[in-house]
């Protein structure tokens, strides 16, 4: 074979396992096959491509029901394609979940500086609304009102991302 051509020797299953490393520090099983440009493992079923960890989890526990996805609750690398890793969750879910985008200046999830109050400023979405949480003179209180928002409107999805944890 050639490049990047598919392989199509063994079942979806005997394919799937030959594109996994297994780290037993982490116990992540890294993806070492095609990925999308945002790292997320691929592989082709029936010609078409299908997210790898999806692959691997319903090979451990069967279809992912209609209207759910999968959250890499356990490692957040999305190139880990353990199924112990992975749940289900709603879409609002998974973002709840979502770690501290790329674009935050402040370090901390949800905690903003507001130019026009010269403070810190904490809110949180729910239900697709942004729910303010207040203004704060330090950054601390600013995140601890974020992480308490957090654990009563997100609960078991709540993450609570900074740059350094």
């Amino acid at each position: 074979m050639k490049g990047n051509a598919p392989d199509w020797n063994g079942t979806l299953e005997q394919r799937f396992n030959r594109k996994i490393s297994r780290d037993e520090e982490t116990g992540c099983w890294i993806w070492t096959g095609s990925k999308t440009w945002d790292g997320y493992g691929r592989i082709q079923r029936s010609r078409e491509n299908i997210y790898a960890h999806r692959v691997s989890w319903e090979l451990a526990n069967g279809p992912i029901p209609q209207g759910m996805m999968l959250d890499h609750y356990v490692c957040g690398n999305v190139s880990c394609v353990n199924p112990d890793h992975l749940r289900l969750a709603t879409p609002q879910q998974n973002c709840h979940n979502c770690s501290l985008p790329k674009h935050n200046t402040s370090g901390f999830k949800g905690v903003y500086w507001d130019k026009e109050a010269g403070k810190w400023k904490a809110q949180i979405t729910f239900n697709k609304k942004k729910i303010n949480l207040g203004r704060f003179e330090a950054i601390d209180e600013a995140r601890l009102a974020y992480c308490e928002a957090a654990k009563k409107y997100h609960g078991n999805f709540a993450n609570f991302g900074s740059r350094n944890e």
